[in-house]
């Protein structure tokens, strides 16, 4: 299966809350990141049923990816994000059955992502390699941001992306807050690319450059009507979807 099958025949019927854009768009990193010579798997700290998650398996042509949720321990979701289903890792394993490319590439750790640890960080790079893809949408309280986007900088490589959901969200201000105090109180690893669609994509800082440039003229030729913006955040030039 690829993106384009998945959103065709799959993306509608997976419970979640992503735009079809959003995941085309990962589509096109992908495409540049890999011309750059970065292969690798996909991860997500918060997968809920894999709607998301799914799109980036695609994308990545179904090479080893993981999935860390707590799933069905509930209790440790403190902060109301996601949930709400009974039997989420069974639906979840459900939807890795349909519509990834080669299901048996996709491991699910259960875990609160406050608990991973330096063990689990050598344990995943030494299974999995850097992740090209690494989406950051488990809780979203400043606390969850500021530790998951850490971990994903450990694990994801360089010239691949770290990708922030609901940095928009009113709801969930906290993961504004988290990204703020990564810049203002830390140095990343990873600068801001692309702000759109209520996410936020980060790649290596090395890479960002040439990236900023190659994504909007891609983004340009496939959908010349949309409007992008060319401005900063927290110093970085990046494209911001209108």
């Amino acid at each position: 299966m690829s993106i384009d099958s998945y959103l065709d025949s799959g993306f509608d019927d997976v419970e979640g809350w992503c735009s079809r854009r959003i995941v085309e768009i990962m589509g096109h990193f992908t495409e540049m990141s890999t011309a750059a010579g970065v292969i690798g798997g996909a991860c997500e700290i918060g997968v809920h049923q894999g709607k998301f998650f799914l799109g980036l398996v695609n994308a990545v042509n179904g090479r080893q990816s993981l999935a860390i949720d707590i799933f069905d321990h509930q209790s440790l979701n403190i902060d109301h994000s996601g949930g709400g289903i009974n039997d989420m890792l069974a639906g979840f394993k459900a939807n890795v059955q349909k519509y990834a490319p080669y299901p048996e590439n996709v491991s699910e750790i259960v875990k609160d992502s406050l608990a991973l640890n330096p063990l689990d960080t050598a344990h995943i790079l030494g299974r999995f390699g850097p992740f090209q893809l690494f989406s950051v949408d488990g809780g979203h309280m400043h606390q969850h941001l500021v530790n998951d986007y850490h971990f994903a900088e450990n694990v994801t490589a360089p010239g691949g992306a770290i990708i922030i959901d609901d940095i928009l969200n009113g709801g969930f201000p906290g993961v504004i807050e988290g990204v703020a105090r990564l810049f203002l109180q830390g140095a990343p690893r990873f600068a801001p690319l692309l702000l759109g669609h209520n996410k936020l994509i980060m790649v290596g800082l090395s890479y960002h450059r040439r990236y900023l440039e190659d994504l909007h003229a891609r983004l340009a030729a496939a959908y010349p009507d949309m409007t992008m913006w060319r401005t900063k955040f927290f110093g970085h030039d990046i494209i911001s979807l209108v």
